[in-house]
């Protein structure tokens, strides 16, 4: 029998869906099930076993010392990375575990174009007690940070019984979470009528910010609350200090896709006054929202309120479909990137050369004015390389997006 389905839709329209199974019902769950469709849902993979060798399924009642508690499951949510961040394309799941004798938050992913091999599931909640953590729900934000929501007791670890709401974020593609507390008060949990609380509580995400969302009894009754969430930094680069370079890899991240330059990489000292500090993080901020080539070809002085004199391109789109990588494409192929507020004309070259370095090139065309374009006659089993710009006459150096290969499959 299986329970708790839930569907995700992957950056190149793949379906995917994950569920509950039982072995036997009624009992508790026996595993977490995984499987694709390719053709719109018309038909499904043969399912695979993802939840690992020591998966413990948790239905049943929680909090049950004073009444009949409120009913649990371990059902399985899932989202998709559709970020054009390094770990686009991951699939995470998530769901609550009983292993370790009181529930925990456990996770595993299938990173985009790795074959099949689901990674060992990691415990996401990161108390050092043994009280439950149950129903979480999941989302990746513009910016490719996996976000975990879920009910917690760890505010009270003698009693077990006080609920909070926890949030956990990775900025790893799910190798490790940070766990902040989100709700302002915690709660005693009980059912809205017989056992019943809920099944689920929910998480959605923008570029800037978190906003969870789930209910609880503070007032003396259930009600719905959220939360928003921006983004603060963490320990980014692993240095084991919050520092500088964490702030503005917290930016970089943030503003993903509208950043022309890693702003980490620019941070010197701009002001020349013998120490990177402040200033020279708003000086190269500046800059980088500019799309200059360099700090020290292009700053925006804020003393002055002086504008760069070089030309400014602006930043590259960012290319959509298809996927890096793809293959098997037909002879006749529609490309896609993201449309620049503003920008009337876009520059498209495409090439069998991954240097673009062909005299003559398949296409190469600066008079294209919307944001996709139809490539014909195509020569099968071929590779392919191509890449967008902002077409601007008057500026000799474009500022070219990643380039990005496809294939032609064979005839």
């Amino acid at each position: 029998m299986a329970q708790g389905i839930n569907l995700a839709v992957g950056p190149a329209g793949e379906l995917y869906a994950v569920w509950a199974s039982y072995d036997q019902f009624p009992a508790t769950e026996t595993g977490i099930w995984f499987c694709t469709s390719f053709d719109g849902g018309d038909t499904f993979s043969s399912p695979v076993r993802i939840s690992g060798a020591y998966f413990t399924g948790i239905r049943g009642n929680l909090k049950s010392a004073s009444f009949c508690g409120v009913r649990v499951a371990s059902f399985p949510v899932m989202a998709v990375d559709t970020s054009h961040g390094p770990f686009q394309g991951t699939i995470y799941v998530v769901w609550a575990d009983g292993r370790n004798g009181n529930p925990d938050i456990y996770l595993t992913k299938l990173p985009y174009g790795q074959g099949a091999t689901w990674s060992s599931p990691i415990r996401v909640n990161d108390d050092n007690t043994s009280t439950d953590q149950w129903e979480p729900w999941i989302s990746v934000d513009p910016n490719g940070l996996v976000h975990v929501v879920f009910y917690d007791s760890r505010v009270e670890p003698a009693n077990n019984w006080l609920t909070a709401i926890y949030m956990a974020t990775s900025w790893d593609g799910g190798n490790s979470f940070a766990n902040c507390l989100i709700s302002d008060t915690a709660f005693t949990p009980s059912p809205v009528r017989g056992d019943y609380m809920g099944d689920y509580i929910g998480i959605t995400s923008d570029q800037c910010a978190a906003y969870p969302c789930w209910n609880d009894n503070r007032s003396g009754i259930h009600q719905a609350y959220m939360a928003r969430v921006p983004f603060i930094p963490g320990d980014v680069d692993g240095s084991g200090v919050i520092d500088v370079i964490d702030v503005v890899k917290t930016i970089e991240v943030a503003f993903r896709g509208s950043l022309c330059v890693p702003i980490h990489q620019a941070l010197v000292d701009l002001d020349a006054n013998g120490v990177i500090d402040i200033l020279d993080v708003v000086r190269v901020i500046s800059y980088a929202f500019r799309g200059q080539p360099t700090p020290a070809a292009c700053i925006f002085d804020l003393s002055h309120n002086a504008y760069p004199s070089c030309c400014p391109m602006g930043c590259p789109p960012m290319l959509r479909a298809p996927r890096n990588d793809s293959t098997g494409l037909p002879s006749q192929v529609v490309l896609t990137w993201d449309a620049i507020p503003g920008v009337a004309t876009y520059w498209l070259q495409i090439d069998t050369a991954e240097e673009f370095s062909s005299p003559v090139k398949i296409v190469d065309d600066h008079t294209i004015q919307t944001s996709t374009d139809t490539t014909s006659g195509l020569t099968p089993g071929r590779a392919y390389y191509w890449r967008v710009c902002v077409y601007r006459q008057s500026c000799n150096s474009p500022n070219w997006s990643a380039a990005f290969k496809f294939t032609t499959g064979s005839q």
